[in-house]
């Protein structure tokens, strides 16, 4: 994109993790080219660079970022020699010392890798761990199966813990004999007339109300 009003930052984070953040100079901007030159000191690093570019709008309303990197190879002749560190030494004794020092130093970091290689017998290999692996997927896959094929109630799981507290373990009606019973209108219990209050109640033809009434209007038959 354009890179008219824009201020450019280029942050560098070489492999010896030190960050340096540099100003870039916008070459072209409207073609939109952005540049930046190693100084001195970064020219002579090596190594893999992590960097992100900056680029704000000096109006504020736009910013973009882009991460990048490359790297530096070192040059052969500075390949000869890796210097790990320096010793000043002013009399033999100083060095003899300072060798025993460095001698039992690297003795107990030789003990201890043996200590840890004495274990490799102990590793589990790709092959072995596999083996238990499908082992244990079989046995698993045995007693799931076991298990789901189980029907005296595993688990032990009671009628409260299914909501049926209340509900006595008494033989039920099927829904067609409920039915029948219901629709049965034969008077199946055998209930009596004492059962329901009307042991006095002979079983004769009753008059109706109308008959009643009229017969009770009659003045010609109740005559006083």
């Amino acid at each position: 994109m354009p890179l008219s009003a824009v201020t450019g930052k280029v942050i560098l984070v070489p492999s010896s993790g030190k960050q340096r953040i540099r100003d870039v100079t916008i070459v072209d901007p409207l073609k939109g080219i952005a540049e930046y030159v190693l100084d001195e000191d970064e020219i002579k690093m090596y190594g893999k660079f992590n960097c992100q570019l900056i680029l704000k709008y000096t109006n504020g309303q736009a910013l973009s970022a882009h991460k990048f990197g490359f790297e530096v190879s070192q040059s052969l002749a500075d390949q000869n020699i890796a210097s790990l560190a320096e010793y000043y030494v002013d009399d033999f004794e100083s060095l003899k010392a300072l060798i025993i020092a460095m001698y039992d130093e690297e003795t107990a970091i030789l003990d201890e890798l043996k200590a840890k290689f004495s274990d490799l017998d102990q590793i589990e290999t790709k092959e072995g761990a596999q083996e238990k692996a499908d082992t244990a997927e079989a046995n698993a896959k045995a007693y799931t199966s076991e298990h789901a094929a189980k029907t005296d109630n595993p688990h032990k799981v009671t009628k409260a813990q299914v909501g049926l507290a209340n509900v006595d373990n008494v033989k039920q009606a099927k829904k067609t004999e409920f039915d029948n019973h219901v629709n049965d209108t034969s008077n199946p219990h055998a209930v009596t007339k004492a059962q329901i209050g009307l042991s006095n109640v002979d079983d004769v033809q009753q008059a109706s109300k109308i008959e009643f009434k009229a017969h009770d209007d009659d003045t010609t038959r109740h005559i006083t």
